[in-house]
């Protein structure tokens, strides 16, 4: 039988992760300068790599404002620059939360299973 701990701790880390994994909500393209933008940064992502399909739904979900600062300002953004971040907490929070599972679950195992040393 699991212990509720440990189901808790599967639940959450489930559910971060899922949560990290969900496309961010499109914006509603506006005016013709803001479609112009999103073409521009379509274009400029696909010349940079960025395979087409990607590339429309990523210039998708930008809102207006986020279209137009990127294609004035592409050459100077970092380029993933915020993933590195979000992997590491990621990274960090499944570390804590293993040591806390093998903490509890070893601890309770160890008392169980341990056997005194015969000399």
């Amino acid at each position: 039988m699991k212990s509720p701990i440990r189901r808790t701790i599967a639940t959450l880390l489930a559910a971060s992760t899922l949560s990290l994994s969900l496309p961010a909500p499109a914006a509603i393209v506006g005016d013709a300068s803001t479609a112009t933008h999103r073409e521009r940064v379509e274009f400029l992502l696909i010349q940079r790599g960025v395979e087409p399909a990607q590339a429309a739904a990523r210039t998708a979900a930008l809102t207006n404002e986020e279209a137009r600062r990127m294609a004035a300002e592409i050459d100077a953004l970092p380029a993933g620059a915020s993933a590195g971040i979000g992997a590491l907490f990621l990274l960090a929070a499944y570390a804590i939360a293993g040591v806390v599972v093998l903490a509890i679950e070893g601890a309770s195992a160890l008392g169980k299973s341990a056997k005194p040393p015969r000399y």
